[in-house]
């Protein structure tokens, strides 16, 4: 019996067209599920005199679910630098303002170390997620660089997991 568009139900040519849309769909679900992750992860400039540079957008934040099989990721940049912790905290300020970070704590006591805490909130004034940087002399390696790590997530977990220091 013949189909509406002259197509017979179960024919080769049913077949072929069902695989086609098929295969258009998933590959449609690929790209906005690529464009998707893209658009939330988290961006930082990387900073100009960074070596040995390590991007992970899959960093877990929280190993404490890690009982209940759920574990909870952020994104992590990290670097060494021959630069002092002053000036790499000076480019991260300047260029955190720039993307709407807003400064929580910072601690910058000497060109060996810094400590900074950014968060961001979104278009509801909610907080929505915590940036924290660390950079500090790696005293024990030839050349004594500054290692760098900057480790962003939601909120409430960064919260937990780097609470504001004690003043």
């Amino acid at each position: 019996m013949p189909h509406w568009s002259g197509i017979e139900k179960g024919s080769r040519t049913a077949h072929i067209i069902a695989g086609c849309l098929f295969l258009l769909a998933t590959a449609g679900c690929i790209i906005v599920g690529q464009h998707l992750w893209t658009e939330f992860v988290p961006r930082v400039p990387v900073y100009p005199h960074a070596q040995d540079i390590e991007n992970d957008a899959h960093y877990p934040i929280d190993d404490r679910a890690s009982q209940m099989n759920r574990w909870i990721y952020g994104y992590r940049l990290s670097f060494r630098t021959p630069d002092p912790a002053t000036s790499v905290a000076a480019f991260y300020q300047a260029a955190l303002a720039q993307s709407g970070w807003e400064p929580e704590y910072l601690q910058i006591e000497s060109q060996d170390d810094a400590y900074l805490i950014y968060s961001k909130k979104r278009s509801d004034g909610v907080e929505a997620e915590r940036l924290v940087m660390f950079a500090s002399r790696e005293f024990e390696h030839p050349g004594a660089k500054i290692a760098v790590r900057i480790i962003i997530g939601d909120f409430a977990t960064m919260q937990a997991r780097y609470p504001l220091p004690h003043s």
